[in-house]
């Protein structure tokens, strides 16, 4: 099971986190801290730790005394990739959960977005987050062309509103973390081809089979940008 956990730190003191902040937890330095000691003492990745605090004009020098961020670290998927490249896209938000109301014979119920939309312009490279195998790639007519990898555990990756997809891919490919799987685009919401209906963006998916549980991936992209060079 899925469970995004964070290292509950209760105190705000010198040299501990406390109040949760948009990257992670508040850190005070202490005398002797480096960035690089003090992701050892959380389990945060140096680079990890660069990204989360944007502030440092120099991040090989901290001051006793001031705040840093402990970013937040998953419980699961730790070592993922995010699928963009960094400078390529819009900074996201978590619409996970949104409500959404296009359906195929108009009448729009209201359903739930079962993602993350990052909007990028149209024929961006995307990248797979995970290693797995292709279980679906094609039309879908509320995400566009569209591509499905399960990974070993059962966990599903969705990647939708693709203008196209990386060459030689098919149901049954295995791909790599990090493997070109197709571009960013604005196909979907209708039949077959239709595109142009709203801005290009990659729609980001998580799902535990075979329930097809839908899981909130924002926490994790977040993570995963934080790891990018």
């Amino acid at each position: 099971m899925l469970v995004l956990f964070l290292v509950v730190l209760s105190f705000f003191a010198s040299g501990t986190a406390g109040a949760a902040e948009p990257y992670g937890w508040k850190y005070v330095v202490v005398p002797g801290d480096t960035l690089w000691k003090i992701g050892v003492r959380f389990g945060v990745p140096l680079q990890a730790m660069i990204n989360a605090n944007p502030q440092l004009s120099n991040p090989n020098v901290l001051q006793v005394g001031m705040q840093i961020y402990v970013p937040y670290k998953p419980s699961a998927f730790v070592d993922g990739m995010f699928p963009l490249k960094k400078g390529t896209y819009e900074p996201y938000t978590d619409n996970y959960g949104d409500g959404r109301t296009w359906s195929p014979d108009g009448s729009g119920p209201v359903r739930t977005h079962d993602g993350v939309d990052i909007f990028a312009p149209k024929w961006t490279p995307v990248y797979s987050a995970w290693s797995g195998t292709v279980i679906r790639k094609g039309w879908n007519e509320y995400g566009g062309w569209r591509l499905t990898v399960k990974a070993d555990d059962s966990t599903v990756f969705y990647y939708a509103h693709l203008a196209g997809y990386a060459s030689g891919l098919s149901v049954g490919s295995t791909v790599r973390k990090g493997q070109l799987i197709g571009y960013v685009g604005d196909t979907g919401y209708g039949p077959v081809g239709t595109s142009g209906l709203f801005r290009p963006h990659l729609h980001f998916g998580i799902y535990k089979t075979p329930e097809w549980k839908a899981i909130d991936p924002y926490p994790y992209l977040r993570w995963w940008e934080l790891l990018q060079t």
